[in-house]
């Protein structure tokens, strides 16, 4: 099967591509100029974007996004983490979060599937718990936005702490849950119905 991602991102690409290629899913980019829509809640932002390209493709397509939850911080910065982390970094974000005891924090990513002929999406996604360190720790920012700052459940390191083999597990796990998600439904709901 033919999908396209909807990205700029070649990062996101490759791993997409990696992930489903197993599953017989041929991944392409194509890029679109979308709207995207101001909302901390990332799953209304990847389904703003899936919504507008469902009228602008003729082909089934993917969108990701994601977002970045602070429990001390009411959830903020969600879905406004890439400007967040623009304008005031995240020495700015420990700030905000001071002495906090409440430093639990979730990083959400979101894949929505849209098929054109039929006008539907559906939505899949990960979820990785963690916390806030007090202050920045590592050097490899490793492609996120929170790499400094943010340490997975079941890890003692920040992500930019992370050496090679415990950064390919980690972003194996971001990644691979909505994927798995993904081509397991897609083989069992959309192919099986004879739809491509």
């Amino acid at each position: 099967m033919k999908l396209y991602f909807i990205t700029s991102n070649r990062f996101k690409l490759e791993i997409a591509r990696e992930l489903l290629s197993t599953h017989g899913i041929d991944v392409r980019m194509k890029s679109l100029e979308l709207d995207e829509i101001q909302s901390p809640n990332v799953d209304e932002v990847a389904y703003h974007k899936a919504n507008q390209a469902l009228k602008l493709m003729k082909e089934p397509f993917i969108v990701d996004d994601s977002g970045f939850y602070v429990a001390g911080l009411g959830g903020f910065p969600g879905a406004y983490l890439k400007p967040v982390v623009k304008m005031i970094g995240w020495h700015g974000v420990l700030n905000l979060l001071g002495d906090s005891s409440r430093r639990g924090a979730t990083f959400r990513a979101v894949l929505v599937f849209g098929d054109p002929k039929s006008g539907k999406t559906i939505k899949f996604e990960s979820r990785v718990p963690g916390i806030i360190s007090r202050k920045e720790h590592g050097s490899n920012n490793r492609r996120m936005l929170t790499s400094k700052i943010f340490v997975p459940e079941g890890s003692t390191k920040t992500i930019a702490q992370m050496g090679k083999k415990e950064w390919a597990v980690f972003i194996k796990r971001v990644e691979t849950s909505r994927y798995t998600k993904f081509a397991l439904w897609i083989k069992k709901s959309y192919l099986h119905a004879g739809r491509r």
